[in-house]
């Protein structure tokens, strides 16, 4: 069988039209639809070893749009990248996982149509990976209040020597390591200063400091910002604007 060759087997029955396709390029390729089978045979170019120069073989309307890759088989597509793993047998709760999968993968794609009518420079969109991720931070720290963690081991009866210890203390988290996304600097939850232990101030994460140290950091944003006499730019990175 040649490049290009196809073959096509429908139903003949009502309200039940079906196709199925073969077609033959490096490999055969089977596909069935409901819709469209050979329709408008168009032209492409293929790569042929033996001549070493592009040939044009026939391309039936089912590959052409398959290959277009739009609606449920390009959302099938994206979701296989970094679907939600879970070890289970039960169909629901991966029925559930494949649910959530759905809804942050179309989300996604309505952010990139919204984005390129605002003419958002795409060195500022959002990949789907890193989307994934920042949904992931919104929904865990959105409006949520930092959680003490208990240093030592729980007390079964309170003495008098633990009565004026704290028995609460915050985590010490890694400062700067990364910035907070806009709905958890403006969530208006918890967002306290801290000093830090460093020998050296670190540089001011807002963006109209230029370039001042600070000690100060917010406890639940994790980055460097001034809060002194002068300035308070510790409130102004707060404030949605």
């Amino acid at each position: 069988m040649g490049r290009g060759t196809a073959f096509k087997v429908t139903t003949d029955m009502n309200h039940c039209n079906i196709g199925l396709v073969k077609w033959f390029d490096n490999k055969a390729v089977t596909l069935g639809s409901n819709y469209v089978t050979s329709g408008d045979v168009d032209k492409v170019e293929r790569w042929d070893k033996k001549k070493k120069a592009y040939v044009e073989i026939e391309r039936p309307e089912i590959v052409r749009r398959y290959d277009s890759m739009g609606g449920v088989d390009k959302m099938d597509q994206l979701i296989s990248y970094y679907r939600i793993l879970i070890r289970s047998r039960k169909w629901t709760l991966r029925m559930a996982m494949h649910a959530f999968d759905i809804a942050i993968t179309n989300s996604w794609i309505q952010y990139t149509k919204e984005a390129e009518q605002l003419n958002i420079p795409k060195k500022n969109v959002l990949d789907l990976l890193h989307f994934r991720i920042n949904l992931a931070k919104d929904l865990i720290t959105f409006e949520k209040p930092i959680t003490p963690k208990r240093k030592g081991r729980p007390l079964s009866t309170p003495s008098n020597e633990s009565v004026n210890e704290p028995s609460q203390t915050y985590k010490i988290p890694k400062v700067d390591s990364q910035r907070p996304t806009e709905a958890v600097r403006t969530d208006t939850i918890d967002h306290l200063p801290e000093l830090d232990d460093r020998k050296y101030a670190t540089k001011c994460k807002n963006k109209k400091s230029e370039g001042r140290r600070t000690h100060v950091y917010c406890l639940k944003c994790n980055v460097h910002l001034c809060l002194d006499k002068k300035s308070n730019y510790f409130k102004n990175f707060h404030v949605n604007k």
